[in-house]
């Protein structure tokens, strides 16, 4: 069955009016790895069509492994075109806003990076440059008065030596997971950050998080992750 019926959280934004977007590089993960996808377009800006217009195109290295050991496109590796690309539609809007002087649009996007590290942990280095310097563009004063922003991991390595280690145990099943709370929200209430501290103790803190930001498209807040 295809996912069109699932209740996705993007679909709590698109219902507040909100402009969602939704962006993976590697064609065969999260919804279309030896499953259906989606029949109708889940959200505003749906990158899909783009992404496997560029693997079936004869520049991108093919591979037979489960992740491509050359994750680019002619000379731009592919985390850095996801990057780029966010970058760009961030600014459009930004300008926009200014142009027309709209005090905010309101959006939800989600932006995965994968062939770069799911089954290369040695090359996760290679995109922190690169990450630190999306944070930096994007970390205007604007951006964060009104931006929620989710940097994680969905899962931890299954394949790397380090899951022998107590390192790698712990990431396996605890991923990253960071969260940049916005002023805005900080300001109208103050106990947010101190209930988050205490519930990240928690064993289902990530279902604490999921109905957390069901809330959000009621402060009118931006969500990026």
């Amino acid at each position: 069955e295809p996912f069109d019926d699932v209740p996705f959280l993007w679909k709590n934004f698109t219902t507040r009016k909100y402009l969602t977007y939704f962006s993976e590089e590697w064609i065969e993960c999260t919804f279309n790895n030896l499953k259906f996808g989606f029949n109708e377009t889940p959200t505003d800006y749906y990158l899909r069509p783009f992404w496997l217009s560029l693997y079936n195109s004869k520049s991108y290295p093919k591979t037979s492994l489960n992740s491509n050991s050359k994750p680019c496109y002619y000379n731009k590796l592919l985390h850095k075109i996801s990057i780029n690309w966010l970058k760009s539609f961030e600014k459009f809007n930004t300008e926009y806003e200014e142009k027309y002087q709209i005090k905010n649009i309101p959006r939800f996007g989600l932006v995965k990076i994968n062939e770069m590290s799911h089954d290369y942990l040695e090359r996760l280095f290679w995109i922190d440059d690169d990450i630190k310097n999306l944070f930096m563009s994007l970390f205007t004063e604007k951006f964060l008065k009104n931006t929620l922003v989710l940097f994680m991991g969905d899962h931890g390595h299954r394949f790397h030596p380090i899951r022998t280690s107590f390192v790698g145990k712990i990431e396996e099943k605890l991923p990253m997971f960071s969260m940049i709370l916005p002023k805005k929200l900080m300001e109208k209430n103050k106990f947010l950050k101190k209930n988050l501290d205490i519930n990240s103790q928690s064993n289902h803190f990530v279902i604490i998080i999921f109905h957390k930001l069901k809330n959000v498209p009621g402060h009118d807040c931006i969500l990026f992750y």
